[in-house]
């Protein structure tokens, strides 16, 4: 995979992004559901829009927009945040 094509501030948007599934978690496992509704509706929102504007991402997780139309992120953000990291790491000290 060539995460090159990617700028890396959208990668680390991406990751931010990414962690805010594992914070809608915590925030309804402590009762504030609608917080949590909120922080998921907005990461999805934000990752769709960059799927359409870097589809280079697809690359990455090809599985992205699929895992959004089936609100699947709520358990498997972990994963595809690893793809992320690999590609921010790998951009930054190179192959």
């Amino acid at each position: 995979m060539n995460s090159s094509r990617i700028p890396l501030e959208v990668l680390t948007e991406v990751g931010r992004l990414l962690t805010l599934f594992g914070v809608a978690n915590d925030a309804f496992d402590h009762g504030s559901t609608a917080e949590a509704a909120r922080l998921r509706e907005r990461g999805t929102s934000r990752l769709r829009a960059l799927v359409v504007e870097h589809p280079a991402l697809l690359e990455l997780a090809p599985r992205l927009p699929w895992m959004l139309d089936h609100g699947l992120l709520i358990y498997s953000w972990p994963t595809v945040l690893d793809v992320i990291e690999n590609a921010i790491r790998e951009q930054s000290t190179g192959p």
